[in-house]
C-alpha cells in the first residue's frame, strides 16, 4: 500500500512534457466553424424589436414574450430596416432578410432561485440585414 502511494506521489509531481511547437500557418477553418449566409422570411412585430441607435442595430426577438427554454434573436442593421420600410415599423410587417450564423449560446440567471431550465436557456443569434418588404 505504501509503495502504491509513493508511486502515485511521484507521478503527481512529474512536470508535464512540453507541447509540440505550434505551426506558423493558421489552421484552415472547419466546416462547422464557417458561417452560412441564408435568406429567411420574418414577420417583424414592433413590440418585439429593440433598437440600439449607438450600435446601429435592431434586435428582433420572436417568441420573447413567452417562457421557453430556447430563444432566437435576429440582430439586423437598423439602416437596412429603415431604408426598406421607410422608417421604423409601427405595425407587423413581413420582410425578407439575409442572415449569417447562427451563434448558439447557453445562459443561466445569476440568481439560482429564478425559474430556469436544467441546462440553462439556449439563445440562437442570427446577424444580418433586411433585403425587401414582402407586402
Amino acid at each position: 500500500m505504501f509503495t502504491l502511494l509513493l508511486v502515485f506521489a511521484a507521478c503527481a509531481t512529474t512536470p508535464p512534457t512540453p507541447d509540440a511547437t505550434p505551426s506558423a500557418e493558421p489552421a484552415a477553418p472547419s466546416a462547422a466553424d464557417s458561417t452560412q449566409t441564408q435568406i429567411k422570411t420574418l414577420t417583424l412585430e414592433p413590440r418585439l424589436m429593440t433598437w440600439d441607435d449607438a450600435a446601429g442595430t435592431v434586435t428582433y426577438s420572436p417568441g420573447s414574450d413567452r417562457m421557453t427554454s430556447e430563444y432566437s434573436h435576429f440582430v439586423l442593421s437598423a439602416a437596412s430596416v429603415e431604408a426598406v420600410l421607410g422608417g421604423r415599423p409601427t405595425e407587423d410587417v413581413t420582410v425578407e432578410v439575409e442572415v449569417t450564423g447562427p451563434t448558439v449560446t447557453t445562459e443561466s440567471p445569476a440568481d439560482p432561485n429564478l425559474p430556469q431550465p436544467q441546462d440553462g436557456f439556449q439563445i440562437t443569434t442570427w446577424t444580418g440585414r433586411v433585403l425587401r418588404d414582402l407586402k
